[in-house]
């Protein structure tokens, strides 16, 4: 019966770390992503101007 609570214990101990690690990774992903996007525009928007092309998008 010891034995059986134990193994229980441990695994909900491991299911709630790699619940844990998953939401620090969803977290990194949605500020990461949107930063990421942003980025990317301002370096294409930036390339386009050094090339003459002054509107972008419109």
């Amino acid at each position: 019966m010891d034995r059986a609570r134990l193994r229980l214990q441990e695994t909900v101990m491991d299911l709630s770390r790699e619940l844990i690690a998953y939401a620090i990774i969803g977290v990194v992903a949605l500020i990461v992503i949107p930063w990421a996007i942003v980025a990317y525009r301002r370096r294409q928007r930036r390339r386009l101007r050094q090339r003459g092309i002054k509107r972008y998008g419109h």
